[in-house]
């Protein structure tokens, strides 16, 4: 009794990731089990009127390069943004069933049959809830340091003081186009005060998308590790092999069924996620060093927490498609490993090379169609951001 009580105390905890999940993105109405409607119009409406300004002042300062770069390194995090906004909305319904799918993995008694599968598991859901806390952290420190640097800037410095016009120049916090005069105090305040939300939809809209991703695919993840031991202990089983054969036959058809699901649910944000990323990280690390190199150290702080946060997204997508890939190996190999087949009848066998068959193609996150994720990616997006740089480099500094 005792040890019941212990497994489902450590599944009450581990499905405790979930309610993080929810209080994040119900802040934009985007939770899937119970989703507000009229919350996330009235936030995308805001967002892509936002969106439109970001845009239109690129396209305003086109001809001035240095002002170009500068607006990138915000504008291309911001569409990133957006685009995971969206899928969160485009995909409400299969994300809704996913979740319910996910979360009766937590209240069926048949999940995790014994105390060795729950721990197991456990390592798994306690690793997405490690990378979700400091992802959210981290999220929310560089809006901070984004919403709040222009106030703090100008206060510090008096950076905001023409000395020759005795005259304020106001700094804001966003590169949204202005359509009229920003001249004295109280308009300053009043467009801070408009552009200020924009802070905590960025961080909720990001947010939600991570952590939905990192919750989804640790779970999978999670369960093909328990399965891959289920498929070990085939061989010393004698009397039920084959009722124990079906149920693991049926449940890797379904962890192959969902983390597809998954797979697809995320591919397309991922890929816009995969083409701006390498850009992104360029951008960032040269605002720094010109930061450094002119020894104004003006925005330096935004784009080091900007370039961490970025690179650990990065890192932790790489790191989940690397996962699901290699868990999905793993199973390959336990049922290749797995001898029972050669003393059992004809139809055990097929079902076991059935498996075999259907494993040889992993689990994985793609961008698209076009790349997966895993670490190769990351060293590839790497290599990239720094040959970008250089030659970034070289026509501006």
């Amino acid at each position: 009794m005792s040890n019941y009580l212990q497994i489902k105390e450590l599944i009450a905890e581990g499905v405790k990731v979930f309610d993080w999940a929810n209080w994040i993105s119900v802040g934009i109405g985007v939770w899937p089990l119970t989703p507000n409607n009229y919350l996330f119009n009235l936030v995308f409406v805001y967002f892509t009127v936002v969106m439109i300004l970001e845009y239109t002042d690129l396209f305003v300062h086109i001809d001035d390069f240095a002002s170009v770069v500068d607006n990138l390194s915000e504008n291309l995090a911001l569409t990133i943004v957006y685009s995971y906004t969206f899928s969160l909305r485009f995909y409400e319904k299969k994300l809704a069933q996913v979740f319910r799918e996910t979360l009766m993995d937590y209240d069926s008694d048949k999940a995790l049959k014994n105390m060795k599968e729950v721990k197991l598991f456990m390592v798994y859901t306690n690793n997405a809830k490690f990378f979700a806390k400091y992802i959210i952290i981290l999220i929310a420190l560089t809006d901070f340091v984004w919403l709040f640097q222009p106030l703090i800037f100008m206060s510090t410095f008096d950076a905001g003081i023409d000395i020759d016009n005795k005259t304020r120049s106001f700094i804001l916090p966003y590169h949204f186009h202005i359509c009229y005069k920003l001249d004295d105090f109280k308009t300053y305040a009043l467009t801070y005060l408009w552009q200020s939300p924009f802070a905590a939809i960025n961080c909720f809209g990001i947010s939600s998308f991570n952590v939905f991703l990192l919750i989804l695919v640790f779970h999978v993840s999670g369960r093909m590790a328990v399965l891959t031991g289920r498929i070990d202990e085939l061989k010393f089983e004698k009397v039920n092999f084959q009722r124990k054969l079906n149920e693991i036959i049926i449940e890797h058809i379904r962890i192959l069924n969902l983390g597809s699901k998954i797979s697809d649910i995320f591919a397309a944000p991922l890929l816009i996620f995969f083409v701006l990323t390498n850009l992104l990280l360029c951008i960032s690390v040269y605002q720094i060093l010109l930061n450094i190199m002119t020894g104004l150290n003006t925005n330096i702080l935004q784009y080091i927490v900007l370039l961490i946060t970025v690179y650990l997204m990065l890192y932790v997508i790489c790191m989940n498609g690397e996962r699901l890939s290699d868990e999905g190996n793993k199973i390959s190999q336990s049922f290749y490993n797995c001898t029972e087949y050669n003393f059992h009848d004809i139809k055990s066998k097929k079902k076991i090379i059935f498996s075999l068959l259907r494993s040889q193609k992993p689990l994985t996150l793609k961008a698209g169609k076009f790349s997966d994720f895993n670490y190769e990616t990351l060293s590839n997006i790497t290599k990239s951001a720094a040959g970008y740089l250089s030659i970034l480099r070289k026509l501006l500094i």
